[in-house]
């Protein structure tokens, strides 16, 4: 996947909502263009949508992002960049294949037709499907009692092997063959941004893990959006609180520091 020329920005879904309520949509979908800032959607941006209730709302958004992002395939789940990305660190080579998903085709389709509704449920049941898969991890988690104050958003932690074996518990990693040493390798070369910003999802996730203790699992599926900020983005654009936290921590801890804005901060800067 080739970024475009200009600055990339990603969205999360509560930004596509503020552009498409904005009355000024037209103006501000012009001054993009004019400015070749290009709007990167992802599969986390239309499974939300597909999980919207009315359908005329579902219908304005999936025309909105075709209209804003034209024939750009959409981000997949950062894992599926990732492992090709490992495997390229590992044999030494210098280009990168990254495979389009299933769920990314069944998501195109919906985006196409978001009235078909055989489609939505799919699109959903796929959802589904993967917050299941933090169910399973979370229970596993053995989490120490929360009477002191520990952060695992560090740099410290980040770089030991916690995170990594908490990595090898994901399935995209296991069935891709990589091991504790392989993952060390990998994290440890100069060219890597995307893995750097797995770990630092991942270390989000056991601190809101350890936050959330006796409350049950907090939401890491949405969290994977995060690690957008490893990929070759200008910003990153949210409005929602909890997102725009979450967000910066990460970006703290990465090399190459992306800007976290909200959607009102970004129309200031693209206005400039």
């Amino acid at each position: 996947m080739a970024f475009p020329t200009g600055d990339a920005v990603y969205f999360d879904t509560v930004a596509w909502n503020r552009l498409l309520d904005h009355p000024e949509q037209d103006r501000i979908i012009q001054g993009l263009r004019a400015g070749k800032v290009a709007l990167l959607p992802s599969i986390f941006n239309v499974v939300e949508i597909a999980n919207t209730q009315r359908l005329e709302r579902r219908v304005a958004l999936c025309g909105l992002i075709k209209r804003v992002n034209g024939s750009f395939p959409l981000l997949g789940h950062p894992m599926e960049v990732a492992i090709p990305h490992a495997r390229a660190i590992l044999d030494g080579a210098s280009d990168v294949v990254y495979p389009e998903s299933r769920e990314a085709i069944i998501l195109l389709r919906f985006l196409d037709d978001p009235a078909d509704e055989d489609v939505r449920a799919a699109c959903l049941a796929w959802r589904r499907h993967e917050e299941e898969k933090f169910d399973r991890i979370f229970k596993g988690l053995k989490p120490p009692a929360k009477t002191t104050d520990i952060r695992f958003v560090t740099r410290e932690a980040v770089d030991g092997d916690a995170v990594l074996e908490l990595l090898l518990l994901f399935e995209p990693a296991r069935e891709a063959g990589l091991t504790l040493e392989d993952l060390r390798r990998v994290v440890t070369a100069p060219d890597d941004t995307v893995w750097t910003a797995v770990r630092a999802m991942l270390a989000q996730w056991l601190q809101d893990a350890y936050e959330h203790a006796g409350k049950g699992r907090p939401n890491g599926f949405d969290l994977w959006q995060a690690v957008y900020l490893g990929f070759p983005i200008h910003a990153f654009v949210t409005n929602d609180t909890r997102f725009l936290e979450a967000t910066r921590t990460i970006n703290g801890l990465l090399t190459v520091k992306r800007h976290i804005l909200t959607f009102e901060e970004f129309l200031s800067r693209l206005a400039h």
